[in-house]
């Protein structure tokens, strides 16, 4: 994602540039609620988006994410996924059959985040770049009944939805983030925020966004 240059001079000094802003803690770099992000151990935060509603369920997607610094940005390590029944929670009745088979295949689940500061050689672009690798082994719940094939497609399709939105968001948190201004979402709304995904996935790569080689994965 190519970082606008309004956005670069409106930086309020040269400790506001895309190196320091990836090298970020986790509760400061944010593209939905900042307080929603709570450390647990110096470099371990917990991600919760809060209950939503989600077709008929009632959950707490909540995800646990290590931060390993790289010369150029920094590695988000998911340590472990959960969806939290949030009806159950409240009434203290069984947690959903749908809800636990999810978990079960959450819990095999890895995925790193790589984000990194990057500059054109020629031109001197910034621009922020992100690699999201995805694993696991699985023996249970949809994502083992899916199958290799059929899972690595709906990666692949969710990925070259999430990806540019995702990109998006974060110039422009970056933006507010150089200028010290109020940034990040007071309250995540899951499926506002799908629509927003599902939205760009029907269309053109937004304006600064473009497709790059991988990086060997993890």
């Amino acid at each position: 994602a190519a970082v606008p240059p309004a956005a670069l001079a409106g930086a309020s000094g040269p400790d506001r540039g895309v190196l320091q802003y990836v090298r970020l803690p986790a509760e400061e770099y944010n593209v939905l609620d900042s307080k929603a992000v709570t450390r647990v151990k110096p470099e371990t935060f917990r991600v919760s988006a809060g209950s939503q509603k989600i077709l008929w369920l009632e959950v707490e997607p909540v995800g646990v994410i290590r931060i390993v610094p790289t010369p150029d940005g920094c590695d988000q390590i998911l340590e472990g996924a959960v969806m939290n029944d949030a009806a159950a929670a409240r009434t203290g009745k069984a947690e959903n059959k749908i809800i636990v088979s999810m978990n079960a295949s959450l819990r095999d689940l890895r995925m790193r985040n790589r984000i990194s500061a990057v500059r054109d050689a020629t031109t001197g672009e910034e621009a922020i770049k992100c690699q999201i690798d995805f694993s696991g082994t699985f023996t249970d719940g949809p994502f083992a009944a899916a199958g290799g094939a059929r899972l690595n497609s709906l990666l692949m399709w969710c990925l070259g939805a999430v990806m540019p939105w995702f990109l998006d968001q974060l110039t422009k948190d970056y933006g507010d983030w150089a200028a010290e201004r109020p940034r990040g979402r007071e309250k995540i709304n899951v499926a506002a925020v799908a629509g927003e995904i599902l939205g760009g996935s029907r269309g053109k790569l937004p304006p600064g966004i473009s497709e790059v080689e991988c990086e060997p994965p993890l």
